[in-house]
């Protein structure tokens, strides 16, 4: 059952000013006399839903009492008085895998601020904890613990927590895996191992989470970390132009609505120094025993590349990498349709191992940095002038010692780093420093003479003199090459199965040119499906699968828009290799109560998924349990359809069987 209140202000202890006098101690006794005793509470977490340095969301487990009550206030003003000067009373509730998670989501906080905080209920009150809201200006540098998968070694997983607690980060990615079955059960020890992230002091390190295999439905993420979109995938800023941190799901679309939010929000953010990005499944794994994921190399990698994401965070694999800058390509010296850039690419580390079965890192690349096979988590720090990424093996966490807000750049003794032949520091450095304040190194820029105003000190501009000579020397000659138009030849539209493919091959194709497929519906309307990147090469073909079109889009046809680096826009009409017809498939129209009924057989004990998309191929209901054999009829709740058609699928074990199902 989920039980939802509105963001609250602070309540009846706002501004609240305890005094000792007789009469208020008097008072005050007598309403928390019972406090003596401690607050059935536990599981804490940290985590946020919009702007980490004015909000907050701390979650925990009410195992028993009545009435909570979240106390918070400004560390310092607790520590000399007392007191806390806000209330929160109205909470988000939901059960789930047997816990009664209760978020408190804290509003109108003061960036870079260290809070005080308990909880009080019915049978008493919790021990005092703290968090820290993040900065809101870029010159403040950010530490951060990056990793996930964490399903199965127990040890293994409370040394990395163990380490949290140490480095004392601003915040952890994690990208996913955090169980193995997503049982309560598992959920529950989850909880209690993550409590080892909390400082000797208190401190609570929030948690940016993201989605992984393990988690069978986005449920899982959204109902332990109060995710606010039910996607799971997002955006949060730290360090006001610093950092844009995207968090995205590989368990469901990764083009459709997920890529177009991921298109536009970059597009807002181009001012920022860093993007990076965390998500669960590598787009080029390490290790032989997973498969390439060319959907997020055509889908997000491009997208990296145009908007010039930095950094990327990778899961899944259960073995340790780094690349070297690369960038999605096929020309000569590219390697698995990635080539290293070190201008223009995206480094991408990971892969997962804070606690789950390692595997061997049997498929290195030639962009490969370093690869291995051990318990570890990255530790970065980000500024204005560099992203700095290390390696840290977990094993001998109980060694490390503690670090303070004051010493969390410094290298504590008895950490374990990293060290391949290729170093211990991969350092990615800000190739576009803001004018006048940083280079590309970490040594500030000497300005001998400008105008104050505000506490910001205008650079004065060179003279044209001085503007030649500098960009006389750093100019670096190439003969010219030949330039020609792009052309366009055998665009057509195939049917495989119940998708459409369509496919086109570009003649003295450029990187500059960009190539937009849109679908024709047979209403008039038109929708784009893809937008790609052109490839620097003499000849590429490109072929874009338009899922399920032939059951939901069985009169479509397909236009390419293409625009090269003038700005220019050319038409091209896709040729059908195929008659389109609608086909025959059955039906399930919901009762007034929104639910559909489903007959399946099981042939044995298994694992049973029920997965419905929508046309873009996102998943909106997603049920996963083990059954035993049988028949069987499958009530199942999709409420939350808007009028129109969807994509029904009946898995077991992973496997579709039957027949691709319509819902109405």
């Amino acid at each position: 059952m989920t039980k939802i209140y509105p963001d609250m202000k602070p309540s009846f202890f706002q501004n609240l000013k305890w005094t000792t006098s007789l009469s208020s101690g008097l008072i005050l006794f007598l309403i928390f006399s019972v406090f003596c005793l401690s607050a059935k509470t536990d599981r804490y977490r940290a985590s946020w839903r919009e702007n980490p340095s004015t909000t907050m969301v701390l979650g925990w487990d009410q195992l028993s009492g009545s009435n909570p009550t979240l106390l918070y206030g400004v560390e310092t003003d607790v520590r000399q008085n007392g007191n806390y000067e806000f209330a929160v009373n109205q909470f988000y509730i939901v059960d789930s895998k047997g816990m009664k998670n209760y978020f408190a989501r804290l509003r109108n906080l003061i960036p870079n601020t260290v809070y005080a905080f308990e909880i009080r209920d019915s049978e008493g009150a919790s021990r005092r904890m703290t968090f820290k809201t993040a900065t809101d200006i870029p010159d403040i540098p950010l530490s951060i613990i990056a990793g996930g998968d964490s399903r199965n070694n127990r040890d293994a997983r409370r040394n990395a927590n163990l380490l949290v607690a140490k480095l004392r980060p601003d915040f952890v990615l994690f990208a996913g895996d955090m169980t193995g079955g997503d049982s309560g059960r598992e959920w529950r020890n989850w909880m209690d191992d993550w409590q080892m992230t909390i400082g000797r002091d208190g401190r609570i390190t929030p948690i940016v989470a993201a989605r992984g295999n393990h988690e069978f439905s986005n449920r899982s993420i959204i109902e332990m970390f109060d995710v606010k979109n039910k996607g799971v995938f997002y955006g949060l800023t730290f360090g006001g132009s610093l950092l844009r941190v995207y968090t995205l799901n590989s368990l469901i679309a990764v083009g459709g609505d997920q890529a177009l939010w991921l298109e536009k929000d970059l597009s807002r953010h181009q001012n920022f120094i860093w993007k990076t990005a965390q998500y669960h499944y590598p787009t080029r794994p390490h290790t032989r025993k997973k498969k390439e994921r060319n959907a997020q190399r055509a889908h997000w990698a491009n997208l990296f590349l145009r908007y010039g994401v930095q950094l990327a965070v990778e899961c899944d694999a259960h073995v340790v990498k780094s690349t070297y800058p690369i960038v999605p390509s096929t020309a000569a010296g590219s390697d698995e349709g990635f080539i290293r850039d070190d201008e223009r690419g995206t480094v991408y580390v990971g892969e997962g191992c804070w606690g789950a079965p390692l595997r061997r890192n049997n498929d290195d690349k030639n962009w490969t940095r370093a690869s291995g096979s051990f318990n570890q988590v990255k530790w970065l720090f980000v500024d204005k002038n560099q992203i700095q990424i290390r390696t840290v093996k977990t094993d001998d966490a109980s060694r490390v010692a503690y670090l303070k807000d004051l010493t969390k750049f410094e290298i504590p003794r008895g950490i374990d780093i990293w060290r391949p032949r290729t170093g211990d520091v991969v350092s990615i450095k800000n190739k576009k420093p803001s004018e006048g304040t940083y280079q590309s190194d970490t040594t500030p820029m000497k300005q001998e003479s400008g105008v104050t105003q505000g506490g910001v000190t205008s650079p004065v501009k060179p003279s044209k003199k001085e503007s030649l000579m500098i960009s006389t020397k750093a100019l670096k000659v190439e003969p010219m090459k030949p330039i020609f138009p792009t052309e366009i030849i055998n665009f057509v539209v195939k049917k495989e199965g119940l998708d459409v493919a369509i496919h086109w091959e570009a003649v003295h194709d450029q990187a500059s040119t960009s190539y937009e497929l849109q679908r024709l519906n047979e209403n008039g309307s038109s929708q784009r499906i893809a937008l790609i990147n052109g490839r620097d090469n003499e000849k590429n073909s490109y072929e874009i699968p338009d899922k399920n079109a032939i059951i939901l889009y069985p009169n479509a046809t397909y236009r390419l828009k293409q625009v090269g680096s003038d700005g220019q826009e050319s038409l091209f009409q896709g040729k059908m290799l195929f008659e389109t017809k609608k086909e025959a498939f059955q039906v399930f129209n919901k009762d007034d109560n929104g639910m559909i009924r489903i007959p399946y057989t099981m042939e044995a004990k298994g694992i049973v998924q029920f997965l419905v998309k929508n046309a873009k191929g996102v998943v909106l209901v997603d049920e996963q349990f083990e059954q035993d054999g049988g028949n069987y009829i499958k009530s199942l709740d999709v409420a939350v359809l808007k009028k129109g058609k969807y994509i029904l699928q009946l898995l077991v074990d992973k496997k579709i069987k039957g027949k691709h199902l319509v819902v109405v």
